[in-house]
């Protein structure tokens, strides 16, 4: 099979989809997979300013840390990232990004979604030094 051949017997990804959260608050959920089985929680207004800023691809997908196997959560801490345009093998993970962490700044999630990517359950962690996720 040719790789155009894979390309177009590959599904494409779901559209975004609009609701309006608990608060009130326009957010969207983000496919993070082409066969639509697991999605991302954000407010529309972060979504559209990552979305389109030129620095980041508009497939956002998810990033394991590598140990574990999918469905042993408890070893596996799983992040929402997105490819950097310029530099291709870069990933950002879009939580720091919706809450603009700085460079040595831990994030850390409040609740249990990793998938919820609204404000409310994310938080940056005063006085903690160290690796970050980037």
């Amino acid at each position: 099979m040719t790789k155009k051949q894979n390309r177009e017997a590959t599904p494409v990804r779901p559209p975004i989809q609009t609701f309006t959260d608990p608060h009130n608050r326009p957010c969207v959920r983000v496919p993070l997979n082409r066969q639509g089985t697991i999605w991302a929680t954000v407010l529309e207004a972060d979504y559209r300013r990552i979305n389109e800023s030129d620095e980041f691809a508009d497939t956002w997908h998810v990033n394991g840390n590598g140990r574990g196997r999918d469905g042993e959560l408890a070893q596996e801490r799983k992040y929402v990232r997105v490819h950097r345009r310029r530099e291709r093998l870069k990933l950002a993970t879009v939580s720091r990004l919706i809450l603009r962490a700085g460079y040595g700044q831990i994030v850390e999630m409040i609740g249990t979604d990793w998938t919820d990517l609204r404000p409310e359950n994310w938080r940056i962690v005063p006085g903690k030094r160290g690796k970050a996720k980037r």
